[in-house]
Order: C-alpha cells, then structure tokens, then sequence
C-alpha cells in the first residue's frame, strides 16, 4: 500500500514538472519567435531604405531627361545627368583627399 501512494505521489510530481518544462519551451519559443521576427523586420526596413535611395535618384535622372526630350528645360545634359554624376564625381573626390592626407602623413 504504502508503495502505491509513493509512485502515485512520484506520478505527479513528474507531472508536474513536464508541465513547468512546457511551459518554459514555450516561452522560449516565443521569444526566439519575437527575436527573429524583428530581425525580419530590422532587414525589411534596411532594403526599403536602400531602395529609398536609389529610387528618389534615380527618379530625378529619368525626370529629368524626360523634361529634356519634351524640350521642357534648355538646361545641359550635365545638368540633367547631374542626378547621377554629383554622387560619383563627390566619391572619386573623397578618395583623392584621403590618398592625398595619407601621403602627407607617410612622409613626416
């Protein structure tokens, strides 16, 4: 007798720790869950800016030569490519600089 009143208490103690187990899987899983959620939403966010980017240039590029063709604006076509060029001509610009200042340190 005594031994059917251990294992049934053994019983439920296991029972009750699978249900504490169960319950800290699912809080795992649901932050895991949220974690990669806002990583989703982090990466997301980054391509759209990235194509925010590009777009609102490259928007004022075709704008532009299309006010051109239609005869719209009697600016250069420097001007109207200047959309595209400006980005370029400021990087190759920022790259000398730097070559420049690398070299001055060197030769102290």
């Amino acid at each position: 007798m005594e031994n059917k009143f251990i294992i049934e208490d053994l019983e439920k103690r296991i029972d009750e720790k699978m249900k504490y187990i169960e319950c800290i899987e699912t809080r795992i899983n649901y932050s895991l869950l949220k974690q990669e959620e806002r990583e989703e939403k982090a990466k997301e966010i980054k391509i759209k800016s990235i194509i925010s980017n590009i777009s609102f240039g490259s928007n004022l590029i075709v704008l532009f030569i299309g006010l051109k063709l239609l005869n719209k604006i009697t600016w250069s076509w420097w001007w109207v490519l200047s959309p595209g060029l400006i980005p370029i001509i400021v990087g190759i610009i920022s790259i000398l600089i730097i070559i420049i200042i690398k070299k001055i340190r060197s030769s102290k």
